[in-house]
């Protein structure tokens, strides 16, 4: 077996120089097939005083999530899958529902009617990701030696590719994503 090692790091935006909290880290290349993979628990996504909890959700694809209305108001929570489809779900206190992860997609929205819900679901193709902290540091761990294509993404500030080579030991990275679009004036 291979030695693992893990990649460290820290995203921010070029937007002051501000570190990004819910990025997603996530390698894009370089797992070799039928690499051994954990078994993982449901993933959950929770609705609690009015927002969603977590605001990002990672699972996989195939994989189901349940999200759970734990408050006592109605949402009518929809989630939109890139262009192929929206899920309308009528969410009154105390329901759960199911809901399958197909194909891999970075940032599809979790909204509600009234705007009082605001949140990501993101699927990947494979446990190799981390979410970044509320100081913009992420730990992608157990990744065996290899090359790879790390990208770092946030769903308003952009996207950015690194490449990383891993041994036995620890590598660390600085991801800066281009911030938002400056709005052009006349």
């Amino acid at each position: 077996m291979a030695p693992c090692a893990e990649v460290i790091g820290k995203v921010s935006s070029t937007d002051r120089g501000r570190s990004l909290a819910r990025a997603v880290v996530h390698v894009v290349s370089g797992v070799q097939p039928g690499a051994a993979l954990p078994q993982r628990q449901r993933s959950k996504l929770l609705i609690r005083g009015g927002q969603l909890d977590p605001q990002v959700l990672v699972v996989l694809t195939g994989e189901t999530f349940t999200l759970t209305n734990a408050d006592t108001d109605v949402y009518n929570v929809q989630l939109q899958f890139g262009e192929r489809s929206e899920l309308n779900l009528g969410m009154s206190p105390g329901r759960h529902t199911t809901v399958k992860a197909g194909r891999p997609e970075l940032f599809a929205r979790v909204s509600e009617d009234l705007g009082r819900l605001q949140g990501y679901v993101c699927v990947l193709e494979h446990r190799f990701y981390a979410l970044t902290d509320a100081s913009g540091r992420f730990k992608l761990t157990e990744l065996p030696a290899g090359t790879y294509t790390i990208e770092a993404a946030h769903p308003r500030e952009g996207r950015v590719r690194h490449e990383v080579t891993v041994g036995s030991a620890s590598s660390t990275v600085e991801l800066t994503l281009p911030g938002r679009p400056k709005a052009k004036t006349p």
